[in-house]
């Protein structure tokens, strides 16, 4: 079996090298005779063309000519021209039969959503020894023979004899039996689907068509910029708030798409639903997986050339004024946000006790300098390159008057207020304490929502920038890695989650193994504070307990509820590994925060 498996090899290799050595005389023929344009211009004269009789032969056996009006669809440009199946015939298995019996590729499934309906022939000089003529007729032959077959398997092809109008309704009231019946309304249904995806493709190609004709896709993509501004305009007035992604794709004259997260209390994906069934046509579609609930997509794209883009908007606006209403008549008023950006929590009123022990370091643990800057000074530098956080909140204990003096020497943007609260029990409570303090000094934190992160996290600024820019609430966390530290010591903060949407389902130092570690920086939306009542448990867990004590708490009685209330502690977590980060605990931590701020020049 293994020689005969050997020989099959060897075969097969050989087929492949004759291939391509007959390809490369191809080649040679072609640059010999004039090359490539030479090439083109033989597809298109002789006695009669390659594309014409191509064209002849499926347009007598109901095919239809798909043109797209772009160069890039001239048969003598590109070698291939695609056709419209008639209805009820399967492009797809068209393709493989035809391909499949005449030992050659001639021809290949149109893109994506066409694959059913549409199929590309190939009319290219791909090997000399081809003889077109004979080709052409073998082409036919097996057409007729995949008719017959779908005749023969009581599937029968409809062949369009009009220029893209249904078959006959008489045809499927024939039969009066009640089987009969029942296929009659399916084969009708099937019929009535094909018939709306071919008229669906040439009014894109009419669109297209228009296009062209109306300056090209250069005047096209100025019309979907100058929508865009309208649209930009429109929404910002609302709440709404552009979702930038750094990347060229993300340019609305160049995609046709942009991105905007709803305002605050207002659910995406109603929004969405809303606004296509009143208005009829597609307009909105919901943003990817985990964000379906917080952003949506709106497009500026000529998708249709009848529709009156002015008149759209102006449609668009009342349907978003209408929904925003029925919200609040429904007893849940949207949180409209105002301004663009949120505090940022800071917890610094801990005694640094492990590290003052295992350093000999006297300072405040905020203050402990990472080279050239405080651990401080790198947090509230992560937070003002951010451009994401509006003010600071300060929650300070031990030596407080000191760590007070360092955070105003610090240097902050224009507006960035810096607001002190403090922990009068810092040295008998935890954070759990520290954070409630916080939220009961600051009630901005619970209608704004906030970032909040522990006072000993050194980490690089595409870590805080991540989370503070995300939409929804989350957690960034490390996974266990040879480029982390994560979950390798007992006092690590360990995170479970669901799998499938990246929630998470547990957070604590009792959880068990989890599938990370969280990092000590986390985001807050003010849905979230506001479903999740979590002053009120922060306020109840012990004097001693961390706030994920309370996030872990919150999480637990999530889970107690019905399934429909079941999001109310809803946290994305975000996998930061590979990027640099420590919470600096002990000596060693200290030693780590050094190598890393070192090797990476965080500034």
């Amino acid at each position: 079996s293994s020689s005969s498996s050997s020989s099959s090899s060897s075969s097969t290799r050989t087929d492949d090298i004759q291939w391509m050595m007959s390809l490369s005389d191809a080649l040679r023929q072609m640059q010999e005779s004039g090359g490539a344009a030479a090439a083109r211009r033989q597809l298109g004269k002789g006695a009669t063309p390659v594309s014409e009789l191509l064209n002849e032969l499926l347009l007598a056996r109901g095919f239809r000519r798909w043109d797209i009006p772009d160069s890039s669809s001239n048969p003598a440009a590109t070698g291939h021209v695609m056709f419209l199946v008639p209805n009820g015939m399967h492009a797809n298995e068209l393709a493989t039969h035809l391909n499949k019996q005449l030992g050659i590729r001639v021809c290949q499934n149109a893109p994506g959503c066409f694959q059913r309906c549409a199929v590309q022939f190939s009319t290219r000089d791909v090997n000399p020894k081809h003889n077109h003529d004979r080709l052409l007729s073998l082409l036919a032959s097996e057409i007729d023979n995949f008719i017959q077959e779908q005749a023969s398997s009581n599937i029968p092809p409809t062949i369009a004899t009009t220029s893209g109008m249904p078959p006959s309704s008489s045809s499927s009231s024939s039969s009066s039996s009640s089987s009969s019946s029942s296929s009659s309304s399916s084969s009708s249904s099937s019929s009535s689907t094909r018939t709306d995806d071919i008229q669906w493709m040439m009014s894109l190609s009419d669109a297209l068509r228009q296009m062209q004709e109306s300056g090209g896709a250069a005047a096209a993509r100025q019309r979907c910029n100058t929508r865009f501004e309208l649209l930009n305009e429109l929404l910002l007035a609302r709440g709404f708030r552009r979702w930038d992604i750094p990347d060229s794709s993300s340019n609305p004259a160049a995609t046709g798409h942009v991105m905007f997260l709803v305002p605050d209390g207002m659910h995406a994906n109603e929004l969405a639903t809303h606004l296509n069934k009143q208005l009829g046509i597609r307009v909105c579609q919901n943003a990817p997986g985990c964000f379906q609930r917080c952003a949506v997509q709106f497009s500026t794209r000529d998708v249709n050339p009848k529709h009156n883009h002015d008149r759209l908007l102006s449609l668009l606006a009342s349907e978003i004024d209408n929904f925003i209403q029925e919200q609040a008549s429904s007893n849940i008023p949207p949180t409209i946000a105002t301004t663009s950006g949120m505090p940022l929590v800071l917890l610094v009123a801990g005694a640094g006790t492990r590290l003052r022990n295992s350093t000999g370091i006297t300072l405040p643990k905020c203050m402990v300098p990472i080279h050239r800057k405080t651990i401080m000074q790198r947090m509230i530098q992560n937070a003002a390159s951010s451009n994401a956080i509006a003010s600071i909140v300060l929650v300070v204990g031990h030596e407080r008057t000191r760590v007070i003096q360092h955070a105003e020497s610090i240097r902050r943007p224009p507006g960035m207020d810096l607001r002190i609260v403090v922990n009068p029990d810092h040295s008998t409570t935890n954070t759990s304490k520290s954070l409630l303090a916080a939220m009961r000094s600051v009630p901005e934190l619970a209608t704004r929502g906030f970032v909040l992160a522990d006072g000993d996290l050194v980490c690089h600024p595409r870590i805080f920038d991540r989370v503070a820019r995300f939409p929804e609430s989350c957690a960034a966390i490390e996974r266990p890695s040879p480029c982390s530290t994560a979950c390798r010591d007992e006092e690590a903060v360990r995170v479970a989650m669901d799998a499938s949407t990246h929630r998470c389902t547990a957070i604590g130092k009792g959880i068990g193994v989890g599938v990370g570690e969280s990092i000590g920086l986390y985001k807050l939306t003010s849905s979230t504070v506001r479903n999740s009542s979590l002053v009120e448990y922060l306020d109840r867990v012990g004097r001693q307990e961390y706030y994920e004590d309370a996030f872990q708490s919150v999480l637990l009685g999530s889970n107690k509820e019905e399934e429909e209330d079941n999001h109310r502690f809803d946290m994305t977590l975000l996998d930061v590994t590979g990027l640099p980060c420590i919470e600096v605990d002990d000596g060693d931590d200290y030693d780590c925060a050094l190598k890393i701020v070192d090797s990476v020049l965080f500034g």
